[in-house]
């Protein structure tokens, strides 16, 4: 799990880049169920963070557990993987640019009817004046 903890009152900005991340979180969030694929996920996040003018070319998200190897089920363009109950994801997005540096995830299990977080964490803009 992370979250971007802003020292002082953030830009105009920052809370932009915040904003335009978490509804893109929570569109990925609510389109992850049992049968649907990674790429639909992926699909979720980009039509809601896309408008937003924020740049994101990496992938949201992967797989994790006992039997983690990197390589697989990614929630990333063209991942034809299909969700089944009970994988778990790091849902992460990270904004690594020169001009925005952000990052917010959490842990997420995948069940029939919907996703649900391993953390009860604010989803909030930390700021620490």
């Amino acid at each position: 799990m992370s979250r971007t903890v802003f020292l002082g009152e953030p830009t105009a900005r920052s809370r932009h880049v915040h904003q335009a991340c978490l509804d893109g979180f929570l569109a990925a969030f609510e389109a992850m169920r049992a049968g649907v694929t990674s790429s639909d996920v992926e699909q979720a996040f980009r039509r809601e963070f896309g408008p937003r003018g924020v740049r994101k070319e990496s992938r949201i998200g992967y797989s994790i557990g006992i039997d983690w190897v990197d390589g697989g089920p990614s929630f990333q363009e063209g991942d034809e993987t299909v969700l089944q109950a009970n994988m778990a994801f790091h849902l992460l997005i990270g904004i690594f640019e020169k001009t925005d540096g952000y990052i917010f995830s959490e842990t997420v299990r995948v069940t029939e009817n919907g996703a649900e977080s391993l953390s009860n964490m604010s989803r909030d803009l930390l700021v620490n004046c």
